[in-house]
């Protein structure tokens, strides 16, 4: 099933691969925990690369897509890969080089 290609929530999940969206997704959609409604895309959708290098990439071609001026929220979700401090500078050194 093909999905829109353009972002029908004010929310957006930015996930480092397939899994990880899959998972964020069905946690979300449990009804008892009512939480608001997200996009969720995986960096491999979004025309990057899998894995927490391919942030910057994926940030720059959700920009371009259809109705981003309306996401109010982006949330990135990525593992810390055995070092927490690196993987956190290196997603914060690509949001920012997204711009």
């Amino acid at each position: 099933m093909r999905r829109s290609e353009e972002f029908t929530q004010k929310r957006l999940i930015i996930a480092e691969g397939y899994d990880d969206a899959v998972f964020v997704t069905q946690l979300i959609r449990t009804a008892a925990r009512n939480l608001p409604a997200f996009d969720i895309w995986a960096n491999e959708e979004l025309g990057s690369v899998g894995g927490n290098t391919g942030f910057k990439q994926a940030i720059m071609a959700a920009d371009a897509r259809r109705n981003f001026i309306a996401v109010e929220e982006v949330v990135i979700l990525a593992d810390n890969d055995m070092n927490p401090d690196k993987s956190f500078l290196s997603i914060c050194s690509q949001i920012k080089n997204a711009n």
